[in-house]
């Protein structure tokens, strides 16, 4: 069997048949908090439910960026011949699915993303980080007058 690369085999559960639909779990996590919805789902579709890089059975010692995580699901997607497949992914992962379409449309159908953590996608576009700069001015301001007890200039200025 192919492996995505050679230093790294990630832990894949594959169950069902048909319309393919891989499962991408956030933070401090691992696939198998999809079990519910991969078992609903495998009567219908190919379930797809992975570990990246680090998370409980896919065993990985350095941290990776967001990219390597993206393109460790294309290689995935394209090991099992999957494409164009559904991502479902939940905070992080929503985040990695998110980037995964925008940098390889051709092997992803549609992206469900709760709740995706963007503050990395956010810096590195000019428009947005001027927003960011801002809001996090005011979130000191926010956290200072909490320390300082004053929380009605708390809530005034958030």
């Amino acid at each position: 069997m192919k492996t995505m690369s050679q230093q790294f085999t990630p832990y894949i559960e594959v169950t069902g048949e048909s319309d393919p639909i891989v499962f991408v779990h956030g933070g401090w996590t691992d696939g198998s908090r999809w079990n519910a919805l991969a078992t609903a789902f495998a009567a219908t579709h190919t379930a797809v439910v992975y570990d990246p890089r680090g998370h409980s059975r896919s065993l990985w010692s350095q941290p990776v960026a967001r990219r390597t995580d993206e393109d460790d699901l294309a290689q995935l997607i394209e090991l099992l011949g999957l494409g164009p497949a559904h991502l479902v992914g939940n905070p992080y992962g929503g985040t990695i699915a998110l980037g995964t379409a925008a940098r390889h449309p051709d092997l992803v159908r549609s992206v469900a993303a709760h709740e995706p953590p963007l503050v990395r996608v956010a810096e590195s576009t000019p428009s947005i980080a001027a927003e960011m700069d801002r809001f996090n001015r005011i979130a000191t301001d926010v956290a200072d007058s909490i320390r300082g007890s004053d929380d009605q200039a708390a809530v005034a200025r958030f």
